[in-house]
């Protein structure tokens, strides 16, 4: 009978010692599979991998689908209403200004390609960064006196707010990456595709402005290689959705002229001058 008994609580000894081996197994593989989730989700605003997509691509961290905001961009527009509302809202107004290139685009330079005809061989990148308030939260930025009337650019200009496209004078964004409905800029996707450097590719239906489908902004440039007018409005949902998968802290405008193969006019713009005021609340 002892025996017995003793046999009986060396087997029941065994039973909890796998038992708990088996829970910590089980944790292990809870706590990965947790991870991989939290990664799949993490809306930060960085772009994914600049390495074209396969047939059977894998989730992307940027990925969000268009209508589902990422929580920081629902959390500042909703801040910023409410500051609007207890009215904290300040201003502040800043030229800045885009010069022409002294030279030609810079091909074989860096990351861009030799000289190719109808092809988006080089480009030439003018960063803006605009001062804010130590401990700001930036709501709206506005383009204010962009109405230039001899504006002229060969082959093609894009402008980013935090490097997520606001306007482009042809439809580069069809090889951007999507993020909520906006494209975040990354030339190791343009280059080497077509230049889109007719007058047609640059027609009015062919220009990029981002919120312009819902009715959130308007914007215009004459076509390639002319003489025109320029105009820049977004309205402050725009901004926020961009602010909200970027930073609402730092404003950084960057201007980006693309050319393909001539020395002579292609990487220029005439001089782009606007003034910026920015609304933020502490």
């Amino acid at each position: 009978m002892k025996k017995r008994v003793l046999a009986i609580a060396a087997v029941g000894v065994a039973l909890v010692a796998l038992f708990q081996n088996c829970s910590n197994k089980g944790l292990q593989i809870e706590d990965h599979a947790l991870k991989t989730s939290e990664a799949e989700v993490d809306l930060s605003g960085t772009p994914g991998s600049s390495e074209e997509p396969t047939s059977s691509p894998s989730p992307s961290p940027s990925a969000t689908p268009s209508g589902t905001p990422p929580t920081t961009v629902s959390e500042l527009i909703n801040n910023c209403d409410d500051a609007k509302a207890r009215g904290k809202i300040q201003s502040s107004t800043t030229q800045i200004v885009f010069e022409d290139n002294v030279g030609q685009c810079p091909w074989g330079v860096g990351d861009n390609l030799a000289k190719l005809n109808t092809f988006a061989t080089a480009r030439i990148e003018q960063v803006r960064k605009v001062n804010i308030p130590s401990g700001a939260v930036v709501c709206q930025v506005h383009l204010e006196d962009v109405d230039q009337q001899n504006f002229r650019y060969d082959d093609n200009i894009l402008l980013t707010l935090n490097n997520y496209l606001l306007t482009a004078t042809s439809d580069f964004q069809t090889y951007l990456q999507n993020t909520n409905g906006y494209y975040f800029y990354d030339w190791s996707r343009i280059k080497g595709k077509s230049a889109k450097a007719d007058t047609a590719d640059s027609a009015p239906e062919k220009q990029y402005c981002a919120g312009k489908d819902k009715g959130l902004a308007s914007c215009s440039f004459p076509l390639t290689d002319t003489n025109g007018s320029v105009n820049l409005q977004f309205s402050e949902r725009v901004i926020q959705n961009i602010l909200g998968m970027t930073s609402a802290s730092d404003i950084n405008l960057t201007m980006i002229t693309i050319g393909d193969n001539d020395a002579s006019s292609d990487c220029h713009h005439n001089t782009m001058r606007f003034n910026v005021k920015v609304d933020y609340y502490y």
